[in-house]
């Protein structure tokens, strides 16, 4: 389940991310400068709100209930680029900005989420860094 919420979160978030910018660079009055500092939004919000998900997860370990969580916040951030009159996407500035962080929050939490998912969901006998150890042969002058 998880690689189907990954891959649905990563198809989505490339999607939007492909044409944003550019977008943003037609509709918006702004600078060079100021443009490039809004399309570095998205991974700084990412990154930031990822070491409050990874706080939260081992404070609270409920990874189900985060990834849903970051997955509605997400579609809430993707929902604020709506115009408030219409079925058009906006051109206002604070909506924009508030859709790039509120989108990298939602991330954030799906992320870690299906980051430890799989640590969890595993049987301990089953994990790699138990295993690795079995299989290596033993030196000759042991045996």
């Amino acid at each position: 389940m998880c690689i189907v919420i990954d891959f649905t979160y990563l198809f989505a978030g490339t999607i939007q991310l492909t044409y944003f910018s550019s977008y943003i660079y037609i509709v918006s009055n702004w600078s060079l400068q100021s443009w490039t500092y809004f399309s570095n939004t998205p991974a700084l919000a990412l990154s930031a709100f990822s070491v409050l998900a990874g706080v939260l997860q081992r404070i609270t370990p409920r990874y189900k209930f985060r990834q849903g969580m970051g997955l509605c916040i997400s579609i809430v951030g993707y929902g604020l680029l709506l115009s408030p009159h219409g079925m058009t996407a906006t051109t206002h500035t604070a909506l924009l900005a508030a859709s790039t962080v509120v989108t990298g929050l939602g991330g954030a939490f799906s992320g870690i989420a299906s980051q430890v998912r799989p640590f969890v969901s595993s049987h301990r006998q089953f994990r790699t860094v138990d295993i690795l150890p079995r299989l290596q042969p033993k030196p000759p002058y042991l045996t």
